[in-house]
């Protein structure tokens, strides 16, 4: 293999079945290459079966009783006795059994950070932590018990807690906590910052703040005006909701009712009677709703929905933001938390592990990375590419490109349409474009091809899925 094979494929289409032929493609050409080859997917389960098929497929080649499979090795460049290098590599694989490299991509790198655990100040004997909900739990908790010794910390979550009330979630400010700090995990939070984002004082963001509920203040209070005003309008015609079109389904309830509920989004019937002054009245109106209309109601209405044509957009900006920057007030304080928790339990989360090897791989460079993981690999066969993230990529690309670069190849394999791991940052962009995009230098050992056979579906399904993505 000198290729850098992208193949996308369906559910059915035979992926495993591709990535192991190119497996034995890689082996039986050179029974000692299987050390060289590195094999990864995504879960534990596709790992086992994937070392099952191959295993599998070596028996049936050095018995003989695959002939199928033999006559489409040999199609594809596969020379020399087969049956013999087959009975090779099975041996091979029996005697170094720690070579045979196919496993799931978190496991590689947790070999590769354990490797280097001096080099990142790793303290021995740590353990990996797979549940980062129940950390951010543990740490949520332990901030909110400093609550009453840092004095700034208490203000700013009393100033968070009477906001709450008064935007009617209630004074239980946990669970909004644990819902944003899940951020801290993410692979878009350490992509973009190293904490150094985080450093302004809470007195800056209640500066902030302050700004926001001034613009929020300002808006509901010239749209309460307006209704209020309106009101009074209808009062001295003694008119009510009922004598107007449409009555309490047209646009004198958005002026009398809805904008004092804080429900501001003009309707289109009140959108078009902030224009047209004949909306609001017909033949069967009394004459009192000519005369309102016309001496000021028609007036208060056009500058409630030209208000909120000029203004909603900067308000509502301001409300979503008050509701997410007192917790971003205290991410500071929850990422301290969190490594508080690593140092005394001596652990890292799951999430640690691609941001540290990043930096090791980037740092050092490929032949370091072999030299520590005592493993040399030529060609990277990577699985269930769908569910790879950035970082994960990020990690493997100095590797392939290193393997490129010696004239050597790799493939990939994924589905589009089973990218399940989108909460586990999962990017399905990268198999669509940012891949091609990362080997801009190796487009003419570049290629591409898409499993369209499915071996495992009816035509019902295959015609319904193909249609509905």
């Amino acid at each position: 293999m000198k290729n850098f094979l992208i193949y996308r494929s369906s559910a059915g289409s035979g992926k495993t079945f591709t990535l192991v032929k190119e497996y034995l493609k890689l082996v039986l050409n050179d029974p000692g290459e299987f050390k060289n080859v590195l094999a990864v997917t995504f879960t534990n389960k596709s790992a086992a079966e994937m070392k099952q098929r191959i295993i599998s497929a070596l028996k049936a080649l050095s018995s003989g009783s695959d002939e199928n499979l033999k006559k489409l090795l040999v199609s594809e460049g596969v020379k020399g006795d087969i049956k013999f290098n087959a009975e090779q590599v099975l041996n091979n694989i029996l005697h170094k059994y720690s070579y045979f490299s196919v496993s799931t991509i978190d496991s590689f790198f947790h070999r590769v950070i354990r490797s280097f655990a001096r080099e990142l100040k790793l303290q021995l004997g740590y353990n990996i932590e797979l549940d980062q909900l129940a950390v951010l739990d543990k740490i949520t908790d332990k901030l909110l018990d400093d609550a009453g010794i840092d004095e700034e910390l208490t203000g700013f979550l009393e100033d968070y807690i009477y906001y709450s009330i008064d935007d009617e979630k209630g004074w239980k400010i946990e669970n909004k906590i644990r819902e944003l700090g899940k951020e801290i995990f993410s692979e878009r939070f350490l992509l973009k910052t190293d904490g150094s984002g985080l450093q302004n004082s809470r007195l800056e963001l209640k500066d902030f703040i302050s700004i926001l509920f001034a613009i929020k203040n300002d808006f509901e209070s010239k749209m309460m005006e307006i209704s209020l005003e309106s009101q009074e309008i209808t009062d001295s015609y003694s008119l009510t909701i009922d004598d107007f079109p449409y009555k309490e389904k047209g646009f004198m309830n958005y002026l009398l009712n809805n904008i004092r509920d804080n429900k501001f989004e003009p309707g289109k019937r009140a959108q078009e009677a902030a224009e047209d002054i004949k909306k609001w009245y017909n033949k069967n109106s009394k004459p009192a709703v000519k005369a309102a209309a016309e001496n000021g109601l028609f007036a208060m209405l056009s500058k409630a929905v030209g208000l909120y044509d000029k203004e909603f957009t900067k308000y509502n900006t301001a409300i979503n933001l008050v509701k997410t920057i007192y917790v971003t007030g205290i991410f500071r304080d929850l990422i301290e938390k969190l490594k508080e928790y690593r140092d005394e339990n001596n652990v890292l989360l799951i999430s640690d592990i691609n941001n540290l090897l990043l930096s090791v791989i980037t740092g050092d460079g490929s032949p370091f990375v072999y030299e520590k993981i005592g493993s040399y690999y030529r060609n990277f066969l990577i699985d269930e590419f769908q569910d790879t993230s950035t970082f994960q990529w990020r990690n493997f690309f100095p590797l392939i490109e290193n393997s490129l670069g010696e004239g050597n190849g790799s493939m990939i394999v994924g589905d589009l349409k089973q990218s399940i791991y989108r909460w586990r940052n999962g990017n399905m962009k990268l198999l669509l474009e940012d891949v091609k995009n990362s080997l801009s230098g190796f487009e003419s050992i570049l290629k591409e091809d898409d499993l369209k056979v499915n071996y495992r579906s009816k035509k019902l399904i295959v015609n319904f899925n193909n249609s509905f993505f």
